[in-house]
């Protein structure tokens, strides 16, 4: 005002960078992007392992992108995984942020709970955000995480144990007496000419509850070995 006194700043327009447009955007593609559960191996890869010995659970650590344009400017999205939930439906259970390597390489086995039974793993992979708007030269954290709930494994635990035999695995036996036509064996332990972990998931609980109550099982499915 003329007389010096003056009144309140009106804003009569605004400027937003650039620069914080973008990073503001890329968070939110970062929010919305869709993540391919991870892929994973287990071994041995047979189908079935020993309680004791456990399996090696093996993730693809792999990171995912994006790609988007955000008021002009190419940016790439990447999800990086960050940690893996390993959980098995017997109660076993390990957090790591090793994606994990083969046994001959050091890998790290989770053990299993001691009976035989069927087991179910299950992979969670938690996942952190960054964005980059120089083609991947420099990366920038996105806010937040995201997970991801990758596919059922289900294989045979076997729970061996030591015990004297009579016959020797040519059929000699000490006793004089005639080796068994089906000898016990690690994965035929009831000796019924049945390879236990050939048996689908959906009947082995019915298979294995038979053979407790000294039942003949009368199922005859099998899964296949290939």
């Amino acid at each position: 005002m003329l007389d010096g006194t003056h009144e309140p700043w009106i804003r009569i327009s605004s400027h937003e960078c650039a620069a914080s447009t973008v990073s503001g955007l890329a968070a939110q593609a970062w929010a919305t992007m869709p993540i391919v559960p991870t892929t994973y191996t287990i071994q041995p890869a047979t189908g079935w392992a020993i309680a004791e010995l456990g399996v090696i659970p093996i993730a693809d650590p792999t990171p995912q992108t994006m790609d988007v344009v955000i008021i002009g400017t190419p940016v790439i999205i990447r999800a990086v995984p960050t940690s893996y939930t390993w959980s098995v439906d017997d109660g076993s259970a390990w957090t790591t942020t090793d994606p994990g390597k083969p046994y001959d390489q050091g890998g790290h086995a989770i053990g299993l709970a001691r009976s035989e039974h069927r087991a179910a793993m299950t992979l969670t992979t938690t996942w952190r955000g960054e964005y980059s708007t120089d083609g991947g030269a420099t990366w920038a954290d996105a806010p937040g995480t995201a997970t991801t709930t990758s596919g059922t494994v289900a294989f045979h635990v076997y729970n061996p144990h030591t015990h004297l035999v009579d016959c020797d695995v040519n059929g000699y036996c000490a006793s004089g007496n005639s080796a068994p036509a089906i000898p016990k064996t690690l994965l035929d332990p009831d000796a019924d000419g049945i390879d236990n972990y050939l048996i689908p998931d959906n009947q082995i609980d019915a298979y294995l509850d038979a053979r407790d109550a000294g039942r003949t099982w009368t199922g005859t499915a099998r899964k296949d070995a290939g």
